[in-house]
């Protein structure tokens, strides 16, 4: 579900993103007359379909995002799509070629703006522009994404502050961090901040919060209604059946955390085996990511990342190797040069992009992570 403001009084900013989607010239015409006189930030117009249209376009501070679905029935698909990739403050409106009122109502409870296009309806987008709290009251859902560590010592933390400080930076929005009840609990270390039961700021737009017993596995707290995202550091090793369920359901993005170990290995597959089952008996299941985290130097006879796909019957989609600190080894883990590519990976995949390394690239990951085996 999409995160809109019901008002919005804070200063238009000239150097946000107006990003405009369509396929008709004269839709395009239509609200970019609409835009230009009011000098709402840049423009970033694109004349495809909704199918054709790439997310990982979509970059800075978006303050406004307008959409085309035409006659098309992908408008839901679309909105799930591009959801991880706005802010809360981002003001979003379709245009259809409908004038349907159950339409209307059911983008205005995603709190979403709709414009049926027509030559009497397309100004009301000019009092949308002027007044945007008016129509659509806000929706009240935050982004939510767990990192599931599938045994103690794989580095979930220590991956969860790395991608939230990650998606802090390139999409501009506030994200906070919940360090579950179980696991080592060595987020403090990471962040270098102490993290209890009370909210405290990291860094800019990065907030962190330490579950309380009361609360462990309750993904839909109020207090997370006032953040972007909200990353969850959980163990997933010692959890029954209706924690992994919770999760499946609550959670906009899982990912797995594991390595070599086929305790972990077992784990993950546990998960992936739940989240089929959901889908026989009906109920919508997620993409699970399986991030494969060598957290320990490689060893002759380890199980490497190709290894573990095949034992958990889906393929890894990252792969980090061993990466070691210089000096305190609570150190978060340092993703820069070659690995920095590793974590934009991980948040593409996150986010919902479904890029791929190249093949001679993958080949190369995990070659390199397999060694030789005895």
């Amino acid at each position: 579900m999409l995160l809109f403001p019901g008002t919005r009084e804070k200063k238009r900013d000239l150097f946000s993103l107006v990003v405009v989607i369509s396929p008709r010239q004269e839709v395009i015409s239509s609200v970019c007359d609409q835009l230009n006189v009011r000098n709402l930030g840049e423009l970033s117009v694109h004349q495809v379909t909704l199918e054709q249209f790439d997310p990982q376009n979509l970059a800075g501070s978006i303050s406004h995002f307008i959409f085309d679905i035409g006659s098309s029935d992908q408008g839901d698909s679309f909105v799930e799509k591009i959801s991880l990739f706005l802010s809360k403050e981002t003001l979003c409106i379709a245009i259809g070629n409908s004038d349907s009122l159950l339409l209307a109502g059911k983008y205005q409870s995603q709190g979403i703006h709709y414009i049926y296009f027509h030559p009497d309806e397309i100004k009301s987008l000019g009092k949308i522009l002027d007044n945007p709290g008016e129509q659509v009251s806000r929706s009240k859902s935050s982004l939510k994404i767990a990192l599931l560590s599938c045994k103690g010592g794989v580095g979930n933390s220590s991956l969860s502050f790395q991608l939230a400080q990650n998606l802090v930076q390139q999409r501009n929005v506030s994200l906070l961090l919940v360090q579950g009840q179980g696991g080592t609990r060595n987020l403090d270390l990471i962040a270098r901040k102490e993290i209890a039961s009370d909210v405290i700021k990291i860094q800019e737009n990065l907030f962190a919060l330490a579950e309380q017993s009361e609360h462990a596995w309750n993904f839909n707290q109020p207090l997370y209604d006032a953040y972007d995202f909200v990353v969850f550091d959980h163990t997933i090793y010692n959890a029954d059946n209706s924690e992994i369920e919770r999760a499946l359901h609550n959670c906009h993005s899982i990912i797995l955390v594991f390595h070599f170990d086929l305790a972990s290995i077992r784990t993950a597959k546990k998960v992936i085996e739940y989240n089929q089952h959901l889908k026989k008996s009906g109920n919508r299941t997620k993409r699970i990511i399986l991030c494969f985290n060598q957290s320990q130097p490689t060893q002759n006879g380890m199980i490497n990342p190709p290894e573990a796909g095949n034992l958990i019957g889906q393929s890894v989609d990252v792969a980090i190797p061993f990466i070691k600190n210089a000096g305190d080894p609570a150190m978060a883990l340092s993703f820069n040069g070659k690995h920095k590519k590793l974590l934009q990976r991980l948040t593409n995949l996150t986010l919902g992009s479904t890029e791929k390394l190249p093949p001679s690239s993958a080949l190369k990951q995990l070659l390199k992570l397999a060694g030789k085996r005895s």
